[in-house]
This record gives structure tokens, C-alpha cells and sequence, in this order.
């Protein structure tokens, strides 16, 4: 049960500046109907997180799994709005003791180039968390909190939050910068004892490099590193731990998640290779070295996010990049609406890449949302409105276990095609506090789209779902403008 008491709720301004699209919406998912009809009716939000808080609540939340790459999925906790808002807003109040955010930009500038001039000799120790969030103890977590704050009411409430989403008695949500920032002061306790070895490093996320004259040091500093990381409940992760020489070796990227967008203005101009030449040189190695039977790194995700035209760029190499690295269909996605928005003369590479994007990708969670969220962004431009293999994924989408999907399945239907009064009775009644506000605003927009006695049903049930509860209600008027 989350309660927050009459004094913490009197320092609820942090809720209002944590009632905005950052703290509702998850990275590396796709718009969900579920957060885009309230998304913009944040006095609506905050009255209805702030009654929550006030009666008490137990959270609701659903886990999807998002694909990691070649170690499995990771677990994305996708929580109730007060939970996420009450959430942010506990991280907000926190801040004057939190660290500066290790994801900014200067700090990935520097940890790139960190290690990379030759004129100090020496060895570059590389290193990055596993599964750095999924294994945070909240305990641990939280006392730091309280060494640096000394606020009770924001570590108990904090604590109470971090305990009932906890898997195990572990982990903290994932895609949340609250998130982040909690990471951040986190992996502060490492950090101290790596200043205290007097030793120079920097950190991003949870990736590591450290600095040392000779070979005998870098492999002391590794074992230091190991020891501290363990000392928290963590571990390094075996496949990302190397010592390199100092040089260009040591040149690289974070491998947590990509730039934001905004970053990606300022992509480097003396970078030799465009974005193609880098993707489609993978392409060629990797084909190669499938017949081999080989496995070699994939592509940056920047060189996708950097694909402005379709120029050379195939339906193969699309669907190859997510099926060598599932992470990817977030940002071939991305490449196939832009290709999509700027010119119908690549409808013919869309379509085939789409179809076999469906035929290939495993209906997972996540990839069935980014599949929907694709088809419905291509369904806007009515140029795509012929896409029988997003129909059949949107109807199976309206029985699946995952909230989420049934949610989104609905909306795609509801928006592209039609529902009837029994299928948005059976979404109803599996729907929670999670997608409620969405299923109002599906229903409401099969209810417009409907004909006579048809009509006469859907608003009928369109009304029960509604239920005149007050974020409900903003829904519906979201859907009048978006339908």
C-alpha cells in the first residue's frame, strides 16, 4: 500500500514538474494510446495521482520483456500513472542530493575519448554492469539516500515504492530517468572507492574506464573494480571487460542505452563514413560470417537513428539488422516512417520490408507494440491502408496475455478498422488501472466510427467502460481529435 502522508503531499510541486511526458513515458517504447490520451491534460494527472496518494493505493504493473541483445530480455516494469508520478515526483525531491547525470552529453563525449591519447602511455581498463538496474539492492539504495539527504519521509516513502515493485527484493524500474538518476547514485558508492585508490576513471551509466600506467596495475584495478561492484550486489559483466593500450583501442561509445535524439544533431562531421557505407559494410561481414557460422558485433544504433534517405538501403538489410540484434527494430522502425514521410517513391522498400519484418520477428510484447506502432504511423500517411499482415497481428494482439498489447491491438482496430461491442466488452474486462483511460478512448472512437443499431451498442458500452471517471473522461475528448 503507497500512502504518502499530509506533509509530504504539501511538498507536492514535485509532483507537478514530475507530471510531465519525461516521467509518464517509458524509453524504447513506442506512443501507447494508454499515455498519449492523458498525456496532455496534466491537471487531470495530478488530481488523480494526488487522490490516490491521499486514500492509498496498491501499484499495478505489468512486465515486458524488451530483447537485450544476445544475453535474453530485459524486464521493463510498466507501472500505474500514480505509481510512475508519485515515482518521479519522490526522485524530483530528492534531487540537491542526487549526482549530476552521468548520461548528459559532455560526460559520453568524455568517456568516449577517454584513454585515447598516446603521448601518456599505459592501459585503459573497460568494463560495464550486467543487468546493472535488474540487480540494485533497495536497501542499499536507499540508506545512501539517507546519508546524503537526511529526509526520513522522502527514504521511507522512497523505500515503500522501490519494495513493492521489487522483483525478489531487487532491481529498480528500467526506461525511467528517476531511474537513472537513482542508478547514478547507486553506483556513487563504487565511484568513492575508486577515488580513494586515487585512480582515474569515468563513468557513464554503468560503464567504466580507468586509467593505469602498466599491465601489472590494470589488472590490480580490474580486480579492485570487480571487488566493489560485488561489494553492492552487483557484477561485471564478462563479455564487456577488456584491457586495452592506451590509442585509439579505447575510443568508444557507452553501451547503455543510445544518445537521445537531440544529440544526434550533432553527430560528428568528421566521421569518415556515412551511416549506409557503415551499414551496409556490416551487412556484407556479417553475411559472411553467418555462413561460417560466426557471431560479430552489430551496428551502433546511431548509424540507424543517422539513415535520413533510403538511398541503398534495402528491405534485406532492414530485416537482417533486427534479426542480428532484436534491439534494433525500435530503430529500423524509426528509418522505415522516415523513408515513409519523405517520399511515396519508397512505398515499394516500405512494404516489403514491413512484410517481412512480420514474417520474421517473434511476437513478443515489445515487438508487437513497435509493429503497431509502425503500421499505424504508415496507416496515417493513407498510403498503407492495404497492409493485411498488420490486420491479422492487431486481431490475435486483442487476446494476448500482455495488457499492453490487447490495449494498443484495440486502438490499431478501433482507429483502422472496426470493433464490435464484444470484443470491447472482453477488453474491458481484462483491462486494470493501466490501460483503463486507453480502452475509454478506443471505445469512444469504435463508438464514433459505428453505424445504427451497431453505434447504438458500442455507446453503450462506451459508457460503461467510461464510467464518468474524470481521467476516463479526458480520454474520450482525446480521442474526438485523434481518431
Amino acid at each position: 500500500m503507497i500512502r504518502w502522508t499530509p506533509e509530504l503531499l504539501d511538498r507536492g510541486v514535485s509532483l507537478a514538474l514530475a507530471a510531465n511526458p519525461a516521467a509518464i513515458k517509458l524509453e524504447h517504447l513506442p506512443n501507447l494510446v494508454s499515455d498519449e490520451c492523458i498525456i496532455g491534460n496534466p491537471a487531470a494527472i495530478l488530481k488523480h495521482v494526488v487522490a490516490n496518494l491521499q486514500r492509498g493505493y496498491s501499484p499495478q504493473f505489468e512486465i515486458l520483456p524488451m530483447p537485450r541483445g544476445f544475453s535474453g530480455d530485459r524486464p521493463v516494469v510498466y507501472m500505474d500513472l500514480a505509481t510512475r508520478i508519485a515515482y518521479a515526483g519522490l526522485v524530483t525531491l530528492g534531487q540537491p542530493a542526487l549526482e549530476p547525470s552521468s548520461r548528459q552529453e559532455s560526460v559520453r563525449e568524455e568517456f568516449r575519448e577517454f584513454g585515447t591519447d598516446e603521448s601518456s602511455p599505459g592501459y585503459v581498463v573497460m568494463s560495464d554492469i550486467a543487468a546493472c538496474y535488474e540487480y540494485i539492492v533497495p536497501q542499499i539504495l536507499v540508506d545512501e539516500l539517507f546519508l546524503r539527504s537526511d529526509d526520513y519521509e522522502l527514504v521511507a516513502s522512497l523505500a515503500e515504492v522501490l519494495q513493492e515493485l521489487a522483483t525478489l527484493g531487487r532491481g529498480i524500474p528500467q526506461m525511467l530517468e528517476a531511474s537513472d538518476y537513482l542508478a547514478d547514485l547507486y553506483l556513487s558508492i563504487v565511484d568513492r572507492a575508486l577515488d580513494r585508490a586515487n585512480l582515474r576513471w569515468v563513468r557513464t551509466a554503468d560503464d567504466y574506464k580507468i586509467v593505469v600506467p602498466t599491465w601489472a596495475e590494470a589488472l590490480a584495478v580490474l580486480a579492485l573494480l570487480d571487488k566493489e561492484v560485488r561489494a553492492v550486489g552487483l557484477i561485471l559483466s564478462a563479455n564487456k571487460t577488456r584491457i586495452v593500450a592506451v590509442g585509439p583501442k579505447a575510443r568508444t561509445r557507452s553501451s547503455s542505452s543510445p544518445e537521445p535524439d537531440g544529440e544526434l544533431e550533432y553527430a560528428d562531421e568528421e566521421e569518415e563514413d556515412e551511416p549506409v557505407e557503415a551499414l551496409l559494410d556490416w551487412h556484407k561481414e556479417w553475411q559472411a560470417a553467418r555462413k561460417k557460422n560466426r557471431i560479430i558485433d552489430p551496428p551502433s544504433a546511431r548509424d540507424i537513428r543517422l539513415l535520413k534517405t533510403s538511398d541503398r538501403v534495402t528491405p534485406k538489410l532492414l530485416t537482417d539488422l533486427v534479426f542480428a540484434y532484436p534491439p534494433h527494430l525500435e530503430y529500423v522502425v524509426g528509418a522505415i516512417i522516415r523513408f515513409a514521410d519523405a517520399s511515396a517513391e519508397d512505398d515499394d522498400l516500405v512494404k516489403e520490408a514491413i512484410d517481412m519484418l512480420l514474417n520474421q520477428v517473434p511476437r513478443t510484447s515489445w515487438n508487437i507494440l513497435w509493429l503497431l506502432e509502425v503500421a499505424s504511423r504508415l496507416a496515417d500517411l493513407k498510403r498503407f491502408d492495404d497492409l493485411p499482415g498488420v490486420r491479422l497481428l492487431a486481431e490475435a494482439g486483442l487476446t494476448d496475455s500482455a495488457e499492453l498489447v490487447r490495449a494498443q491491438s484495440a486502438w490499431y482496430m478501433a482507429k483502422f478498422h472496426s470493433l464490435t461491442a464484444a470484443q470491447l466488452q472482453s477488453l474491458h474486462l481484462r483491462s486494470s488501472r493501466l490501460t483503463i483511460a486507453g480502452v475509454s478512448a478506443t471505445a469512444a472512437l469504435a463508438a464514433k466510427k459505428a453505424k445504427g443499431r451497431s453505434r447504438d451498442n458500442l455507446n453503450q458500452v462506451a459508457a460503461a467502460i467510461r464510467n464518468r471517471q474524470p481521467l476516463n473522461e479526458a480520454a474520450v475528448e482525446w480521442a474526438k481529435s485523434h481518431g
